[in-house]
């Protein structure tokens, strides 16, 4: 039987005004929330700093012990936000398992065979239950019996993928399984209203215009989310905004449809179809 953690960084909850506040007195960036779930790096790597610092004090054993610790991140070609927050955690992690003389820990790659068609975080409870049951995962051969498996995720609101993801271990009999988010949610208060992680990420990140200023300034990591809101922006505005941004999250926008599948690409056409011609051009 696997030992079972789960850790955050922040407590929320709403105050009598429905504002989200921290429950630690802790102050919650609601708006560097934002950020990273649309591929701020650097406010990834300042949550992903967080986290770390609370997994080492909770669980020294993944600092201490020979045994690699395995970072899980469900996906299927272009990876979410939590991916990001993932790597830059293991880094922090690896640099202190180095200084005692420890092997580096790993990313685990969970295969998705389809994306969510939905905006996960706006679903109601038991809409998220269903894109999930409806989703495929698979480990593709990888064991982690008697591993240290870590699985982070940004928030938890219902425990849906928390849930899928311990059944895609559960044959795998880990010896530790750690639960990693950045903020848990009153449990009552997140059961009555899913849709707040919807609020949370919209804070600041709105449309692709807020996007411009990490790209120009290279501090930018493209994930899922964002690709589906740029293939889904007007396609006035969507030419507008391709045209300004550096050539290689152009090609990476072009690529990342592709390796999603014929299903992703015919769901964002339109958008698609001008990334790819404008990448084309550009390439002469």
């Amino acid at each position: 039987m696997s030992e079972l953690e789960t850790v955050a960084a922040y407590y929320l909850q709403y105050d009598d005004q429905s504002n989200i506040t921290e429950q630690n007195g802790q102050v919650f960036d609601r708006n560097a929330y934002s950020r990273m779930k649309y591929g701020d790096a650097a406010a990834t790597a300042e949550f992903a700093s967080e986290i770390a610092d609370v997994l080492q004090k909770e669980l020294p054993e993944l600092i201490s012990e020979s045994t690699p610790p395995e970072f899980l991140v469900a996906y299927k070609a272009v990876p979410p936000a939590c991916f990001y927050l993932s790597r830059y955690c293991l880094d922090q992690l690896n640099i202190e398992r180095l200084s005692q003389g420890n092997e580096p820990g790993r990313m685990v790659h969970v295969y998705k065979d389809r994306v969510a068609a939905t905006n996960y975080a706006a679903a109601t409870e038991a809409e998220r239950k269903k894109e999930l049951d409806d989703i495929g995962f698979s480990l593709e051969g990888r064991k982690l019996r008697g591993s240290h498996t870590i699985v982070l995720d940004d928030i938890r609101i219902t425990g849906g993928a928390e849930r899928k993801m311990l059944e895609v271990l559960a044959p795998e009999d880990p010896k530790l399984v750690a639960l990693g988010y950045i903020a848990l949610f009153d449990k009552d208060q997140a059961f009555n209203n899913p849709s707040v992680e919807n609020d949370l990420n919209a804070s600041v990140i709105r449309s692709v215009s807020d996007l411009l200023p990490l790209m120009r300034a290279d501090n930018f990591d493209l994930n899922i989310r964002t690709l589906k809101l740029i293939l889904a922006t007007n396609p006035t505005r969507l030419v507008q905004f391709l045209e300004q941004i550096p050539e290689r999250i152009l090609e990476a926008v072009v690529r990342g449809s592709v390796d999603t599948g014929v299903d992703f690409v015919a769901q964002y056409k339109d958008g698609f179809t001008i990334a790819r011609t404008i990448n084309q051009d550009r390439n002469g």
